[in-house]
């Protein structure tokens, strides 16, 4: 339940954190609802991706205008940092991730004058909030041909995709190290180690700073050589677009703290895309029946076909996701759609499929609901890449 902005009570607040301290009912000693406002501001579990929390700021009457950042302006979210500036960082950082070590720790204020507890900092609190890493895509393989002469290295390119709601925390909303780093002019990046050298630690970014990210983001590299990589998504305080051992500054894991593989093979690739002009939705009371037309292009050598999965979700205007994403099976046998190359490019308009409105997990009459988000996604794929595309409906 999202705490209301107006007659805030504080047996609200505790029964939506489900914070609880001892007491006595009708002289039985059992645990009651707590209402004090120590307990309610530094409890632990207060959902640290929620917006509207309490955070140390030094106002008692006049709330202020983004009061919610903070004094040092970290949100009430203490980011722990690390610095990459050699292989051994790197591997360190690495195996931080892989133990799943919490870098996003809560800030509470401490009921000073400076920091005094409020309990008006709770309204509009959201305890479903989450961060704004929705999905992370990463083919399950990426090829080169090193017959043709023309390719050295296999395409992989990791996709993110953010969400900006009003009451969450965006990672571009924190400040770091008491408010000297901001986190909006970091850049999206990813650690992993190459096929030849499996044991070492590579790192790149691309070169858009995360204020920049709305929707989808990506980082496209080459790696060369076959075998298994694992990748690391993280966001850096410097920019390299070029695999390296080095990159000054500091990094951060993305908080879904996940790790991804893709297999790199001797193979073909292609570049696959919507075509915007060629896509439609035709609307039903119950359902959406959806028309879609992927585009391949840079087919460097011709590869048969491009399987992939399908994937949709109730979308924002600006592609935005409200729910969850389904799948949409091909078949009654099989959840494997397939993308005919007959030519380095061209255009293949897929089976129409039908959504159901109901499966999409929002109220179909939600009026911020004006697209539906699909998303193809390769599986055994040596030569594509995931494409998003929001249809309007």
């Amino acid at each position: 339940m999202i705490l209301p902005k107006k007659n805030l009570r504080a047996v609200d607040i505790g029964c939506t954190i489900g914070e609880y301290v001892p007491g006595i009912i009708n002289g039985v000693r059992c645990n009651t609802i707590a209402t004090d406002a120590e307990t309610l501001c530094t409890s632990d579990k207060i959902n640290i991706w929620a917006k509207y929390k309490p955070v140390p700021n030094n106002f008692t009457q006049v709330r202020p205008e983004e009061w919610w950042r903070g004094t040092t302006r970290e949100c009430g979210i203490k980011v722990e940092y690390q610095q990459i500036g050699n292989e051994s960082l790197l591997q360190s950082l690495r195996q931080k991730i892989i133990d799943k070590y919490n870098f996003f720790k809560p800030i509470h204020p401490n009921g000073s004058q400076s920091e005094p507890f409020r309990l008006g900092d709770f309204a509009g609190y959201n305890p479903q909030a989450t961060h704004n890493v929705v999905h992370i895509s990463v083919p399950d393989s990426a090829g080169w041909n090193n017959g043709s002469g023309i390719d050295n290295a296999a395409r992989v390119t990791m996709a993110v995709q953010w969400r900006h709601e009003e009451d969450m925390i965006s990672l571009s909303d924190l400040r770091v190290n008491e408010g000297v780093f901001n986190l909006a002019e970091w850049y999206l990046g990813a650690i992993l180690n190459i096929p030849a050298d499996k044991e070492s630690a590579r790192i790149v970014t691309n070169d858009t700073p995360l204020a920049d990210m709305e929707n989808v983001d990506w980082i496209e590299f080459n790696v060369g050589g076959t075998g298994t990589i694992t990748i690391y998504p993280v966001l850096c305080q410097q920019s390299n677009t070029t695999l390296s051992t080095y990159l000054g500054g500091y990094a951060i894991p993305l908080p879904n703290l996940g790790s991804y593989e893709c297999k790199i093979v001797e193979a073909q690739r292609a570049t696959l895309s919507f075509a915007e002009d060629e896509c439609s939705i035709d609307n039903y009371t119950n359902e959406f029946r959806v028309n879609l037309t992927i585009h391949y292009d840079n087919v460097k050598t011709v590869p048969t076909d491009v399987p992939g999965r399908i994937t949709v979700a109730a979308a924002t205007e600006y592609s935005q996701p409200l729910g969850p994403f389904v799948k949409i099976p091909y078949s009654s046998e099989t959840d494997i759609w397939s993308i005919p190359i007959s030519s380095s490019r061209g255009n293949f308009t897929l089976t129409p499929f039908t959504v159901n409105k109901d499966s999409l997990g929002i109220d179909k009459n939600d009026p911020n609901f004006k697209r539906l988000l699909c998303v193809f996604t390769p599986t055994n794929i040596v030569y594509g890449n995931t494409i998003y595309f929001g249809v309007p409906i």
